[in-house]
């Protein structure tokens, strides 16, 4: 896994775990970035799978690999996300908003 979404993956789980309150805008800033993964992590899949029509068979099992592993990144991204996006619900739920005109939360 690349150390750059591996710091991001911990920096999910963080804000995502419980024992502190994050910004509202922290989390769904987060958010964004992370799909924005998934987009990358989607499209690194489907480039590898086009190469590996390409490749010989000692190549196609290094293709393979590398597919196996951008699949395992986007599942655990994919997992970490969900669990961010219910804490950002939680989050809601409890009554954190934000006033108008600023990006500060504040409990309701």
């Amino acid at each position: 896994m690349d150390d750059e979404i591996r710091i991001f993956l911990d920096e999910i789980e963080c804000l995502a775990g419980p024992g502190r309150v994050p910004s509202l805008l922290h989390v769904e800033n987060t958010l964004t970035a992370g799909y924005a993964w998934v987009l990358r992590l989607e499209h690194r899949l489907a480039e590898v799978g086009a190469d590996a029509v390409d490749e010989t068979d000692s190549g196609a099992w290094t293709m393979m690999s590398r597919m196996a592993l951008a699949d395992r990144e986007l599942s655990r991204l994919r997992r970490a996300l969900t669990s961010l996006r219910d804490r950002r619900a939680r989050l809601i739920g409890s009554g954190l908003t934000y006033d108008r005109g600023s990006a500060s939360p504040t409990a309701a």
